[in-house]
Protein backbone atom coordinates (compact mmCIF):
# COMPACT_ATOMS: atom_id res chain seq x y z
CA UNK A 1 0.00 0.00 0.00
CA UNK A 2 0.98 3.51 -0.32
CA UNK A 3 3.20 5.17 2.42
CA UNK A 4 2.85 8.43 1.92
CA UNK A 5 5.92 10.32 3.72
CA UNK A 6 5.61 14.27 4.51
CA UNK A 7 8.71 15.90 4.68
CA UNK A 8 8.08 20.22 4.78
CA UNK A 9 5.72 21.59 7.07
CA UNK A 10 2.29 21.91 5.71
CA UNK A 11 -0.90 22.25 7.77
CA UNK A 12 -3.49 19.37 9.44
CA UNK A 13 -5.97 21.05 7.36
CA UNK A 14 -6.96 24.08 5.36
CA UNK A 15 -9.95 26.42 4.62
CA UNK A 16 -12.10 25.30 1.87
CA UNK A 17 -11.87 26.66 -1.51
CA UNK A 18 -15.62 27.69 -3.43
CA UNK A 19 -16.69 23.99 -4.91
CA UNK A 20 -14.50 22.37 -2.77
CA UNK A 21 -15.50 19.28 -0.52
CA UNK A 22 -14.38 18.31 2.73
CA UNK A 23 -12.10 15.51 1.27
CA UNK A 24 -9.80 18.02 0.38
CA UNK A 25 -8.84 19.23 3.86
CA UNK A 26 -6.40 16.04 3.54
CA UNK A 27 -4.26 16.29 0.10
CA UNK A 28 -1.73 15.89 3.15
CA UNK A 29 -2.41 13.28 4.60
CA UNK A 30 -0.01 11.05 5.63
CA UNK A 31 2.70 10.63 8.06
CA UNK A 32 6.14 12.30 8.80
CA UNK A 33 8.97 11.35 10.86
CA UNK A 34 8.83 14.89 12.75
CA UNK A 35 5.71 16.77 14.04
CA UNK A 36 5.59 18.71 10.88
CA UNK A 37 1.59 19.17 10.52
CA UNK A 38 0.47 22.51 11.76
CA UNK A 39 -2.07 22.17 14.01
CA UNK A 40 -4.50 25.27 15.16
CA UNK A 41 -8.29 23.84 17.33
CA UNK A 42 -9.62 27.19 16.29
CA UNK A 43 -9.97 26.57 13.06
CA UNK A 44 -11.83 23.24 13.05
CA UNK A 45 -14.97 23.00 11.65
CA UNK A 46 -16.35 20.27 14.04
CA UNK A 47 -18.30 21.76 17.38
CA UNK A 48 -16.18 22.21 20.28
CA UNK A 49 -17.45 18.94 22.02
CA UNK A 50 -16.36 16.73 19.45
CA UNK A 51 -12.83 17.60 19.56
CA UNK A 52 -10.62 15.12 22.04
CA UNK A 53 -6.86 17.03 22.82
CA UNK A 54 -4.78 14.64 24.94
CA UNK A 55 -1.22 14.61 26.46
CA UNK A 56 -0.09 10.86 27.86
CA UNK A 57 3.20 9.85 29.19
CA UNK A 58 4.10 6.33 30.19
CA UNK A 59 7.23 5.97 32.37
CA UNK A 60 8.72 2.17 33.87
CA UNK A 61 11.18 0.44 35.05
CA UNK A 62 11.53 -3.44 36.21
CA UNK A 63 9.96 -2.66 39.52
CA UNK A 64 6.67 0.33 38.72
CA UNK A 65 4.54 2.11 35.84
CA UNK A 66 3.59 5.35 36.00
CA UNK A 67 0.86 6.64 33.30
CA UNK A 68 -0.26 10.33 32.98
CA UNK A 69 -2.76 11.46 30.57
CA UNK A 70 -4.53 15.31 30.53
CA UNK A 71 -7.55 14.94 28.29
CA UNK A 72 -9.49 17.55 26.97
CA UNK A 73 -12.55 16.02 25.08
CA UNK A 74 -14.63 19.29 24.61
CA UNK A 75 -17.37 18.21 27.03
CA UNK A 76 -15.18 16.93 29.83
CA UNK A 77 -11.60 17.71 31.34
CA UNK A 78 -9.38 15.67 33.41
CA UNK A 79 -6.16 14.42 34.37
CA UNK A 80 -5.99 10.18 34.84
CA UNK A 81 -2.97 8.95 36.61
CA UNK A 82 -2.02 5.42 37.03
CA UNK A 83 0.34 3.25 39.54
CA UNK A 84 1.37 -0.18 38.77
CA UNK A 85 3.92 -2.45 40.66
CA UNK A 86 4.90 -5.01 38.37
CA UNK A 87 6.27 -6.86 40.76
CA UNK A 88 2.76 -7.09 42.81
CA UNK A 89 0.52 -6.89 39.76
CA UNK A 90 -1.41 -4.83 41.19
CA UNK A 91 -2.70 -0.94 39.68
CA UNK A 92 -4.60 1.95 41.18
CA UNK A 93 -5.65 4.76 38.98
CA UNK A 94 -7.01 7.72 40.01
CA UNK A 95 -9.01 10.67 37.96
CA UNK A 96 -8.82 14.23 38.49
CA UNK A 97 -11.44 16.44 36.85
CA UNK A 98 -10.79 19.97 35.74
CA UNK A 99 -13.37 22.58 36.37
CA UNK A 100 -13.92 25.27 33.39
CA UNK A 101 -11.29 27.58 35.11
CA UNK A 102 -8.07 25.51 34.54
CA UNK A 103 -7.29 26.94 31.42
CA UNK A 104 -7.79 23.88 29.55
CA UNK A 105 -10.06 24.82 26.99
CA UNK A 106 -7.35 24.12 24.30
CA UNK A 107 -4.18 21.91 25.25
CA UNK A 108 -1.10 22.97 23.28
CA UNK A 109 -1.13 23.12 19.68
CA UNK A 110 2.13 21.86 19.48
CA UNK A 111 4.38 18.92 21.23
CA UNK A 112 8.23 20.53 21.33
CA UNK A 113 7.79 23.32 23.24
CA UNK A 114 4.65 24.37 25.07
CA UNK A 115 4.39 22.92 28.68
CA UNK A 116 1.32 22.24 31.12
CA UNK A 117 0.93 22.67 34.59
CA UNK A 118 -2.21 21.79 36.44
CA UNK A 119 -2.81 22.82 39.54
CA UNK A 120 -6.43 20.63 41.99
CA UNK A 121 -6.88 21.66 45.00
CA UNK A 122 -3.70 20.08 46.60
CA UNK A 123 -2.87 18.13 43.36
CA UNK A 124 -0.12 19.76 40.96
CA UNK A 125 1.27 17.79 37.64
CA UNK A 126 3.29 19.92 35.60
CA UNK A 127 4.37 18.82 32.00
CA UNK A 128 7.65 20.94 31.35
CA UNK A 129 9.48 20.85 28.09
CA UNK A 130 13.24 21.49 28.36
CA UNK A 131 15.37 22.56 25.31
CA UNK A 132 17.87 19.46 24.45
CA UNK A 133 15.23 16.67 23.75
CA UNK A 134 14.60 16.83 27.97
CA UNK A 135 10.90 16.95 29.45
CA UNK A 136 10.57 17.02 32.89
CA UNK A 137 7.42 15.35 35.06
CA UNK A 138 6.57 16.65 38.00
CA UNK A 139 3.90 15.83 40.03
CA UNK A 140 2.32 15.97 43.85
CA UNK A 141 -1.47 14.01 44.83
CA UNK A 142 -2.00 14.04 48.61
CA UNK A 143 -4.48 11.74 48.59
CA UNK A 144 -3.68 8.64 45.82
CA UNK A 145 -5.91 5.67 47.47
CA UNK A 146 -6.53 5.50 50.52
CA UNK A 147 -3.59 7.03 53.15
CA UNK A 148 -1.45 6.65 49.65
CA UNK A 149 0.20 9.63 48.61
CA UNK A 150 2.09 9.99 45.18
CA UNK A 151 5.42 12.47 44.46
CA UNK A 152 8.31 12.39 42.58
CA UNK A 153 9.75 14.17 39.69
CA UNK A 154 11.05 12.12 36.60
CA UNK A 155 12.99 13.09 33.60
CA UNK A 156 12.76 12.08 29.63
CA UNK A 157 15.31 12.44 27.34
CA UNK A 158 15.90 11.14 24.04
CA UNK A 159 18.66 11.47 20.89
CA UNK A 160 19.05 14.39 19.50
CA UNK A 161 17.56 14.06 16.26
CA UNK A 162 15.35 11.24 17.37
CA UNK A 163 12.75 10.45 15.16
CA UNK A 164 8.92 10.04 15.81
CA UNK A 165 5.94 8.48 14.00
CA UNK A 166 3.63 11.26 13.18
CA UNK A 167 0.61 10.61 11.49
CA UNK A 168 -2.66 12.69 10.09
CA UNK A 169 -5.19 10.75 9.26
CA UNK A 170 -8.83 11.46 8.13
CA UNK A 171 -11.96 9.20 9.59
CA UNK A 172 -13.48 7.07 6.68
CA UNK A 173 -17.56 7.85 7.45
CA UNK A 174 -17.44 11.27 8.17
CA UNK A 175 -15.48 14.20 6.27
CA UNK A 176 -13.77 16.77 8.52
CA UNK A 177 -13.12 14.33 11.02
CA UNK A 178 -9.28 13.51 11.13
CA UNK A 179 -6.68 12.24 13.64
CA UNK A 180 -3.43 13.72 14.34
CA UNK A 181 -1.05 12.13 16.34
CA UNK A 182 2.52 11.69 17.64
CA UNK A 183 4.57 8.76 19.48
CA UNK A 184 7.77 9.02 20.88
CA UNK A 185 8.76 5.78 22.22
CA UNK A 186 12.09 6.13 22.63
CA UNK A 187 12.83 8.25 25.77
CA UNK A 188 15.56 7.06 28.80
CA UNK A 189 13.65 8.03 32.21
CA UNK A 190 15.23 8.79 34.97
CA UNK A 191 14.33 10.18 38.41
CA UNK A 192 12.45 9.28 41.83
CA UNK A 193 9.16 8.84 43.02
CA UNK A 194 7.80 8.23 46.21
CA UNK A 195 4.58 5.37 46.34
CA UNK A 196 3.10 3.55 49.11
CA UNK A 197 5.73 4.95 51.65
CA UNK A 198 8.51 3.53 49.38
CA UNK A 199 11.11 5.35 47.13
CA UNK A 200 11.34 4.18 43.82
CA UNK A 201 14.08 5.10 41.64
CA UNK A 202 13.96 5.50 38.00
CA UNK A 203 17.79 5.15 36.29
CA UNK A 204 18.63 5.58 32.75
CA UNK A 205 19.21 2.39 30.96
CA UNK A 206 16.81 0.54 33.30
CA UNK A 207 14.00 2.77 32.69
CA UNK A 208 12.39 4.07 29.66
CA UNK A 209 9.45 6.42 28.46
CA UNK A 210 6.71 6.67 26.21
CA UNK A 211 4.96 10.17 25.03
CA UNK A 212 1.67 10.15 23.00
CA UNK A 213 0.48 13.47 21.88
CA UNK A 214 -3.40 13.40 19.99
CA UNK A 215 -5.36 15.82 18.68
CA UNK A 216 -8.75 15.13 16.78
CA UNK A 217 -12.15 16.17 15.43
CA UNK A 218 -14.41 12.19 16.63
CA UNK A 219 -17.08 10.72 14.51
CA UNK A 220 -19.98 10.32 16.33
CA UNK A 221 -18.78 6.81 17.01
CA UNK A 222 -14.93 5.37 17.36
CA UNK A 223 -12.92 2.76 18.11
CA UNK A 224 -9.36 2.88 18.51
CA UNK A 225 -6.57 0.00 19.58
CA UNK A 226 -3.08 0.93 20.27
CA UNK A 227 -0.20 -0.61 21.56
CA UNK A 228 3.55 0.70 22.64
CA UNK A 229 6.52 -0.48 24.32
CA UNK A 230 10.00 0.08 24.83
CA UNK A 231 13.50 -1.47 26.28
CA UNK A 232 16.43 -3.75 25.39
CA UNK A 233 16.87 -6.53 23.62
CA UNK A 234 19.77 -8.19 22.66
CA UNK A 235 22.10 -4.97 23.20
CA UNK A 236 19.68 -2.96 21.42
CA UNK A 237 17.22 -0.38 21.87
CA UNK A 238 13.49 -1.95 20.57
CA UNK A 239 10.38 0.23 20.49
CA UNK A 240 7.38 0.80 18.83
CA UNK A 241 4.11 2.36 18.10
CA UNK A 242 0.92 0.82 16.31
CA UNK A 243 -2.71 1.04 15.89
CA UNK A 244 -5.62 0.53 14.39
CA UNK A 245 -9.34 1.96 14.00
CA UNK A 246 -11.98 4.01 11.92
CA UNK A 247 -9.31 6.23 10.41
CA UNK A 248 -8.53 5.72 6.11
CA UNK A 249 -5.06 4.50 6.10
CA UNK A 250 -4.91 4.39 2.68
CA UNK A 251 -1.88 6.94 2.06
CA UNK A 252 -0.57 6.03 5.67
CA UNK A 253 -0.87 4.15 8.43
CA UNK A 254 0.01 5.04 12.50
CA UNK A 255 2.54 1.73 12.53
CA UNK A 256 6.23 2.44 13.16
CA UNK A 257 8.93 -0.02 14.71
CA UNK A 258 12.32 1.50 16.27
CA UNK A 259 15.62 -0.31 16.70
CA UNK A 260 18.47 2.13 17.49
CA UNK A 261 18.11 5.85 16.14
CA UNK A 262 16.54 4.09 13.48
CA UNK A 263 12.21 4.27 12.22
CA UNK A 264 11.21 1.47 9.92
CA UNK A 265 7.62 1.94 8.72
CA UNK A 266 4.78 -0.57 8.48
CA UNK A 267 1.77 -1.19 6.68
CA UNK A 268 -1.26 -2.82 8.37
CA UNK A 269 -0.87 -4.55 11.91
CA UNK A 270 -3.89 -6.72 12.43
CA UNK A 271 -4.50 -6.52 16.17
CA UNK A 272 -5.84 -10.33 17.41
CA UNK A 273 -7.32 -9.95 20.97
CA UNK A 274 -9.64 -12.34 22.88
CA UNK A 275 -13.20 -11.42 23.18
CA UNK A 276 -13.66 -13.31 26.11
CA UNK A 277 -10.68 -11.54 28.64
CA UNK A 278 -8.43 -8.68 28.09
CA UNK A 279 -5.82 -10.78 30.31
CA UNK A 280 -5.27 -13.67 27.71
CA UNK A 281 -2.41 -12.96 25.00
CA UNK A 282 -2.82 -10.38 22.06
CA UNK A 283 -1.27 -10.95 18.78
CA UNK A 284 -0.11 -8.87 16.32
CA UNK A 285 1.23 -9.39 12.92
CA UNK A 286 1.64 -6.99 10.30
CA UNK A 287 0.79 -7.24 6.82
CA UNK A 288 3.72 -7.64 4.95
CA UNK A 289 5.13 -10.22 7.76
CA UNK A 290 8.14 -8.15 8.98
CA UNK A 291 6.49 -7.78 12.55
CA UNK A 292 5.17 -11.18 14.41
CA UNK A 293 4.81 -10.29 17.99
CA UNK A 294 2.97 -11.58 20.97
CA UNK A 295 1.77 -9.45 24.20
CA UNK A 296 1.21 -11.37 28.07
CA UNK A 297 -0.75 -9.08 30.02
CA UNK A 298 0.01 -8.20 33.20
CA UNK A 299 -2.35 -5.92 34.99
CA UNK A 300 -5.37 -3.56 33.77
CA UNK A 301 -6.87 -0.75 34.36
CA UNK A 302 -10.03 1.08 33.06
CA UNK A 303 -11.98 4.29 33.02
CA UNK A 304 -15.42 5.27 31.71
CA UNK A 305 -17.21 8.85 31.29
CA UNK A 306 -20.64 9.52 30.19
CA UNK A 307 -23.18 12.40 29.94
CA UNK A 308 -26.14 13.34 28.07
CA UNK A 309 -26.18 11.44 24.90
CA UNK A 310 -22.05 11.12 25.12
CA UNK A 311 -19.64 8.47 26.35
CA UNK A 312 -16.01 7.36 26.14
CA UNK A 313 -14.20 4.73 27.74
CA UNK A 314 -10.47 3.82 28.10
CA UNK A 315 -9.37 -0.02 28.71
CA UNK A 316 -5.44 -0.06 29.35
CA UNK A 317 -3.58 -3.36 29.50
CA UNK A 318 0.05 -3.41 30.74
CA UNK A 319 2.02 -6.52 30.10
CA UNK A 320 4.94 -7.55 28.09
CA UNK A 321 5.61 -7.79 24.62
CA UNK A 322 8.25 -10.68 22.67
CA UNK A 323 8.30 -11.07 18.94
CA UNK A 324 10.80 -10.62 16.18
CA UNK A 325 10.77 -7.57 13.73
CA UNK A 326 12.55 -7.84 10.16
CA UNK A 327 14.30 -4.72 8.81
CA UNK A 328 14.62 -4.24 5.06
CA UNK A 329 18.81 -4.97 5.45
CA UNK A 330 20.19 -7.35 7.56
CA UNK A 331 18.83 -10.34 10.00
CA UNK A 332 16.14 -9.98 12.18
CA UNK A 333 15.63 -8.69 15.39
CA UNK A 334 14.19 -10.78 18.48
CA UNK A 335 12.86 -8.96 21.29
CA UNK A 336 11.78 -10.50 24.73
CA UNK A 337 9.98 -9.41 27.54
CA UNK A 338 9.79 -5.77 26.54
CA UNK A 339 7.40 -3.70 29.14
CA UNK A 340 4.81 -1.39 27.41
CA UNK A 341 0.92 -0.95 27.13
CA UNK A 342 -2.11 -1.85 24.84
CA UNK A 343 -4.80 0.04 24.61
CA UNK A 344 -8.58 0.31 23.16
CA UNK A 345 -10.42 3.27 23.44
CA UNK A 346 -14.43 3.67 22.72
CA UNK A 347 -16.38 7.19 22.24
CA UNK A 348 -20.07 7.45 21.10
CA UNK A 349 -20.68 11.14 20.15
Amino acid sequence: MIQTEVTTPTPVFRDLAPGETADALFKTSGWARRPLFNYNAEQIAAPRAMITESDCYIVFSTTHLFLFEVVNSGWTRYISITALSIREKKAFTKIIYLHNRSGLYFLPSESESSSIRIKHALSQVHFIIMKENARIIKFDIPHFGGDNSLRGELVLTQEAGMPSIVTNLPFNREKGRFRYTRCCPCFFAEGAARYENKDIIFSQGRSWGIFLWRRMARPARDVHYWASGSGKSGGKRVSFSIGCGSVNASRATENAFFVNDNLYKLEYVTFIASPLSWHNTWRFTSSDGRLSMRFDPLESAGEYYASFLRSASVRRIFGFFSGSFQPPAGPAVEFFNITGVTERRKTRR
